[in-house]
């Protein structure tokens, strides 16, 4: 590898040097304890001078993935395979941060202080691209990447020049190898086996289906009333503007709805009452994925699951994909539980 020292400065090449040497490290090319070349071949090597290469090597050292010895050479650590330090990436603006992303954000920095792994956050969007952040998260010195939300793109693109993994939250969607995720699909679906035990067949579904996590607890849906023959005929596309209509519309007295599953905290929050003025006998599921919808859970049958607890496990996942014990790609779904409801409403027949 040739670096061309007439299109960078003096730091950008040292920089440019450490990172291509952490790449090998983290690829086995130098296992802990072995050997690596000196400043001087790695001048050579480089095409920079002793004095650049020297102080890659020197910020190797302070980030402790390298060992210099006096008179013998420069060691990759023993201990450079820990996760020291991880950078979160959070797609939203600083101070914009949603209850949601708080609850993975809490999840996640709980677990690196029990690990002893430092952390730095990012709170970046697709635009920030030129932003000083994204400069600093490019010249970051943490060994892997925590993402939430869809800057995972532009994240992914720096994860792979740096030869750091990336571990995404929230979502399955590529790119990216590494994912944790709430398993709404199998949620979805025995959520809706919940109410069908409890004799309620003709059951809804309202979502925004432009959001990926809901198109999953659709499919989810349409598993739990394969044999029903109920198909595509009780969902429902909605938002925040036409959640009104489309209760309207899906509680028509000729399609003889007996339950209702609605996708999202703000939906959910807005559908209940609707639902519970025009079709009071109507049941209701929603999926609890964070403190929204809390209120909602006595008086509805609901899959419910803790952003919290996918923060934690995002950390234990990069932990594993670092230190060599997952290779290929990974994908860990949170557990999750079905909850019916503890107070009779909506006529009382539960």
């Amino acid at each position: 590898m040739y670096i061309h020292s007439s299109t960078m400065n003096r730091k950008h090449l040292y920089t440019e040097i450490a990172d291509e040497i952490r790449k090998r490290i983290s690829h086995g090319d130098y296992a802990p304890g072995s050997r690596i070349p000196g400043h001087t071949r790695l001048a050579r090597e480089f095409g920079v001078s002793p004095i650049t290469s020297n102080r890659a090597l020197q910020e190797l050292v302070k980030e402790g993935l390298v060992e210099r010895r006096e008179r013998i050479g420069s060691f990759v650590s023993t201990q450079a395979l820990r996760l020291r330090k991880i950078a979160i990436v959070v797609s939203v603006r600083a101070g914009d941060t949603n209850r949601a992303l708080s609850d993975y954000i809490r999840g996640i920095l709980g677990r690196t202080t029990e690990l002893g792994v430092e952390s730095s956050i990012h709170y970046l969007l697709g635009s920030d691209m030129a932003s000083a952040e994204w400069m600093q998260l490019q010249g970051t010195n943490a060994n892997g990447f925590i993402c939430i939300g869809p800057t995972q793109y532009d994240t992914y693109i720096t994860a792979g020049k740096l030869g750091r993994p990336l571990v995404v939250v929230g979502t399955n969607v590529p790119p990216g190898d590494y994912f944790v995720t709430e398993n709404r699909k199998d949620c979805t679906r025995d959520l809706v086996r919940a109410m069908r035990e409890d004799g309620y067949r003709r059951i809804g579904f309202i979502g925004n289906l432009y959001r990926p996590d809901h198109r999953t607890s659709r499919d989810g849906y349409l598993e739990g009333i394969a044999d029903l023959g109920l198909g595509f005929r009780l969902i429902r596309d909605a938002n925040e503007e036409t959640i009104g209509a489309v209760v309207k519309d899906l509680l028509a007295e000729d399609l003889g709805v007996e339950g209702v599953i609605v996708m999202g905290g703000n939906l959910s929050i807005a559908a209940l009452p609707l639902i519970m003025i025009q079709r009071p006998q109507v049941k209701f599921g929603c999926l609890r994925e964070n403190a929204s919808v809390a209120p909602l859970a006595d008086v509805s049958y609901y899959g419910e699951y803790f952003q919290e607890e996918v923060g934690r496990m995002a950390v234990d996942l990069l932990v594993d994909v670092y230190t060599g014990k997952v290779k290929g790609s990974c994908l860990r779904f949170s557990s999750y539980r079905i909850q019916r409801p503890r107070i009779a409403t909506h006529g009382g027949d539960n």
